[in-house]
């Protein structure tokens, strides 16, 4: 028992230190409101949209560094987290439109990998962007699987 609460803890500061605070609300928020079933789709409409707003506009200030080498990819970054997110909010809304907005999806993320897996050196800030996109894809394997 003791190990599983170390490891609990471990994790916790382990996100703490990784991301910021609101990252973490806004994306455990939008998580949840997903794997839940609601009666309305509106809930999960609503995390989405707002944690797109929240990378694309404040992307710049949540990817970047201190010395801020990679301000430009981190906006980038962030206008392509949201045109993600927003896919995911059409395709719970089920318009008819689902396999163009999963292909738009995986050619943004895709070109994402593509550009980190070149970057060597860029250690504990290439790994955020790897969860992220494992969280954008655990989210539409999810969706497409059971909703």
């Amino acid at each position: 028992m003791n190990t599983i609460a170390h490891f609990i803890k471990a994790l916790f500061n382990n996100l703490v230190k990784r991301f910021r605070p609101e990252e973490i609300f806004f994306g455990l928020t939008t998580i949840f409101t997903v794997i839940v079933e609601y009666s309305s789709v509106v809930p999960s409409l609503f995390m989405l949209c707002l944690l797109a707003f929240y990378y694309l506009f404040f992307g710049w200030f949540m990817f970047s560094t201190k010395n801020e080498k990679h301000a430009l990819f981190s906006i980038i970054s962030g206008v392509l987290y949201s045109i993600c997110l927003l896919s995911i909010a059409i395709v719970l809304l089920r318009s008819g439109y689902e396999v163009f907005f999963y292909l738009l999806q995986f050619i943004v993320l895709m070109s994402v990998l593509l550009f980190l897996f070149n970057r060597k050196t860029w250690g504990i800030y290439k790994e955020n962007h790897y969860i992220r996109i494992g969280l954008i894809l655990f989210l539409n394997i999810y969706i497409y699987i059971f909703r």
